[in-house]
């Protein structure tokens, strides 16, 4: 799959004809998501069950609110951004029910004026106190994540680590540095 007109590109010499030709079996043109806005819902029930599969978890629902603010937004990384966006919310959100909160940006596009501050590094930043001590700040967050992974994956350090986009080597050493493994779901 690409967004790039491959048969501009052969004509422009920046795509070799002969690879194309190979490609181009049934060349289906497909308009991004932003363009198909009512395609979300059934591509969100898909990704709902797709990850629930992947992550080994219950499904979870998703509230209204949620569905229409990833309704409204664009999708500047098409629908391979919406599914990370559902396994981001299935990894770090909290419940049975995936909130607007647990897609921080469809929150902050949606409510930007009314909302709490999303979770950008930006906004948590600036909501930091003057003086902070950062390493122990930063140990905590990154504590809080392993915890997160470790227990959305029953405790299954490769999985977590895969998840978390970690080595296996660097995942056991922190799981050891952090002393979490008995706040995992399987004690791992």
């Amino acid at each position: 799959a690409t967004h790039r007109n491959l048969e501009q590109r052969v004509k422009d010499g920046a795509f070799r004809e002969d690879l194309y030709f190979r490609l181009a079996v049934v060349p289906l043109a497909i308009p991004p998501l932003r363009d198909r806005r009512d395609d979300v819902a059934g591509l969100l029930d898909h990704f709902l069950t797709a990850v629930a599969q992947d992550l080994k978890v219950a499904r979870k629902t998703i509230a209204p609110e949620a569905v229409a603010a990833l309704k409204s937004y664009p999708f500047p990384g098409n629908v391979r951004e919406l599914r990370n966006l559902i396994e981001r919310a299935y990894i770090l959100g909290r419940g049975e029910e995936l909130r607007i909160e647990d897609f921080p940006v469809a929150n902050a596009r949606s409510s930007k004026a009314s909302a709490p501050p999303s979770d950008s590094a930006e906004d948590l930043v600036r909501a930091l106190p003057q003086e902070l001590d950062a390493r122990s700040f930063l140990d905590d967050v990154e504590r809080q994540l392993l915890i997160r992974a470790l227990d959305a994956s029953g405790g299954a350090q490769a999985e977590a680590a895969r998840r978390l986009g970690l080595s296996r080597s660097d995942m056991t050493y922190k799981v050891k540095k952090y002393g979490i493994r008995d706040h995992t779901s399987q004690g791992s």
